[in-house]
């Protein structure tokens, strides 16, 4: 806050503490999307992706049929969400309606090495880092190809910076590298 307390937004829903909050985006109208994954134990029946309206105290849930959701972004229309499931190896979309609803969701990528972080440019290209590196797609999924990371580690959280933001970058296992692109993505 202002004065430099910390607040909890949400910690519980249906009486049990979240499992552990993992990713997070905000739209620019005040809508809050985490994922809420069970790396941290089960005190959720469920591995949710949730939604806190602007104004609510109270989270909804978006999807609680995925495996390990994790990586969380939107497009840069904001009117679509995606969201990474680990565990199931493929990325969920979910159009929004105008309030930030979502609605059903549908496959967007259907077979992904272990997808965690993922991020997506101002063209609505998509990243995801992976097993296998940073794959990237177009915003109708056609592959584009794959970032990959020196000695073979593993991907696991992407992000745009720098002043034009066009360097993305990318953490990997003990290593931070960053690679300058030629589309900005939101910081």
């Amino acid at each position: 806050l202002a004065n430099g307390t910390v607040e909890a937004v949400v910690s519980v829903y249906g009486g049990a503490n979240l499992n552990s909050p993992n990713d997070i985006i905000v739209r620019s109208d005040g809508n809050v999307y985490f994922t809420d994954p069970n790396y941290a134990g089960s005190a959720q029946p469920k591995q949710n992706v949730f939604r806190i309206a602007p104004g609510a105290s109270v989270a909804t849930v978006v999807d609680d049929t995925l495996s390990k959701p994790n990586g969380i972004a939107l497009s840069p229309d904001q009117n679509t969400l995606y969201v990474a499931s680990s565990a199931s190896n493929f990325v969920n979309k979910y159009t929004l309606a105008v309030d930030g609803t979502p609605g059903p969701a549908s496959k967007f990528i259907a077979s992904l090495a272990a997808p965690d972080g993922i991020a997506v440019d101002d063209a609505g290209n998509l990243y995801a880092a992976t097993n296998t590196g940073v794959s990237v797609y177009k915003s109708d999924a056609t592959p584009i190809g794959v970032i990959a990371i020196p000695n073979g580690k593993r991907a696991s959280n992407i992000a745009f910076g720098d002043a034009d933001r066009k360097t993305l970058y990318i953490t990997a296992q003990t290593d931070l590298y960053k690679v300058v692109l030629n589309v900005p993505g939101p910081p």
